[in-house]
C-alpha cells in the first residue's frame, strides 16, 4: 500500500499586483485575478526494492489556479495538474532522481508586433544526483528544464548544493 499525503499550500506574491498596475492592467485582461492562491495536493508514494536498491516513486495530483507556479499571480480558476518523480539508489550513498511537473495555462497569450510576449506555459522536468557524504553532509547536483515562463524561450538551469545537518 502506498503512503498517501494530502496537502494545502497557501501562496502570496507580493510584487505581481504592482507589475500588473505598471502594465496598465494587462494581466487582468489575460486572466490575472489576485496576488494569492491556495493549492491542494494529494500524493501517493511507494518504495520498491530492485536487486536490493531502493526505487521510490511518487505521483501527485494538484488543484491550482497559479500562473507560472504563482510567479505571475493567480487566476481564481482552478484546474487539475499531475506530477511525478522517481529516485533510485544506485549505491548506498549515491542516488539519481527525475521529476516531471505539468504546468497549466491559466492566462491567455499576448502578442505584439508579430512576437509572442507572453506565451503558453509548458511542462517542466529535472534530473539530478545526490551523494550522501556522511550522516551530516549531502551533496546534490542537477539540471532543470523549467518550461516557458512568460516568453517563448526555454528556461533551463544547473544547480548544485551542499547541505550540512546537525
Amino acid at each position: 500500500m502506498p503512503a498517501i499525503t494530502i496537502g494545502a499550500h497557501l501562496k502570496y506574491n507580493d510584487g505581481i499586483a504592482e507589475i500588473n498596475r505598471n502594465l496598465g492592467g494587462l494581466l487582468n485582461q489575460i486572466g490575472y485575478n489576485r496576488d494569492w492562491g491556495a493549492e491542494f495536493t494529494i500524493t501517493a508514494s511507494k518504495t520498491f526494492l530492485i536487486y536490493g536498491h531502493p526505487l521510490i516513486l511518487s505521483v501527485t495530483g494538484r488543484a491550482t489556479d497559479a500562473s507560472n507556479l504563482g510567479y505571475t499571480g493567480y487566476s481564481g480558476k482552478y484546474e487539475f495538474s499531475a506530477e511525478g518523480n522517481a529516485v533510485f539508489g544506485i549505491t548506498d550513498w549515491l542516488f539519481a532522481a527525475f521529476e516531471y511537473r505539468q504546468k497549466i495555462n491559466q492566462y491567455d497569450t499576448v502578442s505584439a508586433g508579430g512576437r509572442e510576449l507572453i506565451g503558453a506555459e509548458n511542462d517542466w522536468w529535472t534530473i539530478g544526483l545526490a551523494a550522501i557524504v556522511s550522516p551530516h553532509v549531502t551533496v546534490t547536483a542537477g539540471y532543470g528544464h523549467l518550461g516557458t515562463v512568460l516568453n517563448t524561450r526555454e528556461n533551463t538551469a544547473w544547480a548544485a548544493a551542499v547541505k550540512y545537518e546537525f
